[in-house]
């Protein structure tokens, strides 16, 4: 090879690492150019995040205003207060003035309750000592009478001038055929 010839090489050597160094050059201009768009986009979505963490805090803090709010126009729920059916099974049996006296059995059947939601209710009634026996038939079985402390409660509820339900007037004679001996058995 002659001098040329190598100078010739040199060159384009020499031109080769120039454009490569011009591609580096123009890579790097590239990427910095990607970072700068991404560090832009990654504040842009930081604002963004802490924009919602704020709107996200005052929705939560409004929805729990508007709970308690809402939790407090709530009646509470009176943790000593008798179902309804069970309030008309003690205002009946307090109203009653049958000559013979009625059993609970007697008492579920003539206000057309289920015996099992009757025998439910009427327990609620004996757990609170609202009510007691008021003696006993043979035939019949055990008569019950509404406490003092039954009355109590009717007065506090204002059931003492409540209408009772219409008993079926064999409850008033003992005619029930059906369960007359309620779950209490005969003696």
């Amino acid at each position: 090879m002659t001098a040329i010839e190598q100078s010739l090489e040199s060159l384009k050597d020499l031109i080769f690492r120039v454009d490569n160094v011009n591609e580096q050059k123009r890579l790097i201009r590239s990427i910095m150019e990607e970072y700068k768009k991404e560090s832009e986009r990654a504040a842009e979505n930081a604002a963004n995040y802490a924009q919602l963490e704020k709107e996200y805090a005052n929705e939560k803090n409004s929805l729990k205003d508007e709970i308690a709010k809402l939790k407090a126009t709530q009646p509470q729920p009176k943790t000593d207060e008798l179902d309804d059916i069970c309030k008309k099974m003690l205002v009946a049996l307090a109203n009653f003035n049958g000559p013979n006296g009625i059993t609970d059995g007697e008492l579920i059947q003539s206000l057309g309750l289920q015996k099992a939601k009757g025998d439910y209710l009427f327990d609620q009634l004996i757990k609170r000592k609202f009510v007691d026996t008021d003696g006993a038939n043979m035939n019949r079985g055990t008569f019950w009478q509404v406490t003092d402390t039954g009355r109590e409660y009717m007065a506090k509820l204002g059931l003492l001038d409540a209408k009772p339900a219409p008993l079926h007037p064999s409850a008033y004679d003992g005619g029930f055929d059906a369960n007359p001996f309620g779950r209490h058995g005969t003696f």
